[in-house]
C-alpha cells in the first residue's frame, strides 16, 4: 500500500501554510486524492510520494516570476531648499 501524506506534512515540506496546499489540491495544481466519504461535507486530501515529486518537479521547472519595476516616487520635481540661517 502506498503511503499518503496529509496537507500539513506537505505544507511543512514546501514551507507554506496548510490552506495553501488545500488550495493547490482544489484547483488541481497539486495532484491529490480526496479520501472523504461521499456523504462528508468536508474534503480530506491526501498526496502520495509520486504526487509530491511530480508537483515539485513542475514547480522547479516553471519560469521565473517577473518582478515588477520599482516605481518612481510621486514627487518627481526636486525643489531647491533655502537656508534661512545663512548670512547674506
Amino acid at each position: 500500500m502506498e503511503k499518503r501524506y496529509s496537507p500539513e506534512h506537505v505544507a511543512n515540506l514546501f514551507g507554506v501554510t496548510r490552506a495553501t496546499v488545500i488550495g493547490w489540491c482544489q484547483d488541481g495544481t497539486m495532484p491529490a486524492v480526496n479520501v472523504a466519504r461521499a456523504s462528508a461535507k468536508r474534503n480530506r486530501w491526501r498526496m502520495s510520494e509520486l504526487d509530491i515529486e511530480t508537483f515539485s518537479s513542475r514547480r522547479a521547472n516553471r519560469p521565473e516570476q517577473q518582478t515588477t519595476a520599482k516605481t518612481k516616487s510621486r514627487r518627481t520635481v526636486t525643489r531647491p531648499t533655502r537656508d534661512y540661517f545663512a548670512s547674506k
